[in-house]
């Protein structure tokens, strides 16, 4: 850069060196910026992949063992189906477990008493409009509840942990029939909130959200009317973030 600026180069751009010598910081930093969420995205996708096929394999290790031991029963094979608690995607399986697709509620923020603030809001699998790209669930809160965004965006998005092994686990249970718990993580989508929003998630999450951790981890409790959103494990008095009923 120095040796650009003090020679006849600083009046050549070909090719580009007063453009690489003068931008050339910030371009690097764009682009590692670029290629390190790209990457951990790819990462993320990938686990979840293989999650789905961690329950698959278990499921086909689970109906060997019901295969026939000799030629003469081989007839039998055609009755060896697949569990109705198994499923190919994530999205079945929320749907084995009973969960609503969107669920109104209340987002409460932390502590206890006349200071603990309830906002009206919606959670649901896909945002109104998309298709299912992520492997989540999305939050609307304060005016989002009310008003449609031309561009469907969202408030905050959680990442459930092993859902697919949790649900299977259940082995055909019904919501009514055995409490679902799973573990999860908000996080907050930067950049699409409006101020409302923006000011609610400042107020009410803040303090759930400490300098090492880029997320909230939470647990997600339904009976199969009740859907329950908690800080866990548990560091403050009071640990509901979000109560729903369909």
């Amino acid at each position: 850069h120095y040796i650009a600026f003090i020679t006849p180069l600083r009046f050549v751009d070909v090719p580009k060196i007063r453009t690489v010598t003068g931008f050339g910081e910030r371009v690097v930093l764009a682009n590692s910026s670029y290629v390190y969420t790209t990457s951990n995205v790819r990462i993320w996708v990938y686990e979840k992949i293989l999650e789905l096929l961690e329950v698959r394999l278990r499921c086909y290790s689970e109906l060997a063992k019901e295969f026939p031991g000799t030629d003469s029963n081989i007839s039998n094979m055609a009755e060896i189906t697949f569990p109705s608690w198994y499923a190919e995607n994530i999205f079945d399986y929320w749907d084995i477990a009973g969960l609503p697709r969107v669920i109104p509620g209340t987002f409460f923020s932390p502590g206890t008493g006349l200071g603990r603030v309830q906002i009206p809001a919606v959670l649901s699998f896909v945002p109104s409009g998309k298709e299912p790209e992520l492997f989540g669930w999305y939050f609307s809160i304060g005016e989002s509840v009310f008003s449609a965004r031309a561009d469907n965006s969202f408030s905050l998005f959680i990442d459930p942990v092993k859902s697919a092994g949790r649900i299977y686990s259940r082995t055909g249970k019904t919501p009514e029939e055995k409490i679902l718990h799973l573990d999860g993580i908000l996080y907050i989508n930067p950049g699409t909130n409006s101020p409302v929003e923006q000011e609610i998630i400042d107020r009410m999450l803040k303090t759930f959200i400490n300098e090492t951790s880029r997320g909230i981890k939470v647990r997600i409790r339904f009976d199969g009317r009740t859907l329950e959103i908690r800080e866990y494990p548990v560091s403050h008095s009071n640990s509901l973030i979000f109560l729903g009923r369909i």
